[in-house]
């Protein structure tokens, strides 16, 4: 089953709830409050880069108001991304990585997919 998630960008009753396919209403919260977003930022953000008005406003409500800040966030150069060094600790990290590829030991690299 594909589910969608629709917001409503009316500043009165700005909520959020998920419908299948067909259209049925299977949640609604309306606890979750998200960001006024003018809807001609949406549909310029939508129409430029021919994506869903449901992505543009996912875009939009992360502050990113422009087809072209939309664009940099989907396809981020690696002179965009953040110096990892800037982390703790990874200077220790890859010095220990590098010692395990020179003395040939077995890496394992373990995760998760939550992604924040």
């Amino acid at each position: 089953m594909i589910v969608y998630s629709i917001v409503w960008n009316d500043p009165e009753s700005q909520k959020e709830c998920m419908v299948n396919e067909a259209g049925s209403l299977l949640s609604f919260n309306k606890d979750w409050w998200l960001p006024h977003t003018p809807t001609r930022t949406i549909e310029a953000i939508a129409g430029e880069l021919s994506i869903s008005p449901a992505l543009a406003t996912i875009l939009a409500n992360r502050n990113l108001r422009s087809a072209q800040q939309a664009l940099r966030f989907l396809n981020p150069s690696l002179a965009e991304l953040h110096d990892p060094f800037g982390l703790p600790d990874m200077d220790r990290a890859v010095e220990r990585i590098l010692e395990a590829v020179r003395q040939e030991e077995t890496i394992v690299i373990y995760g998760h997919d939550d992604v924040d």
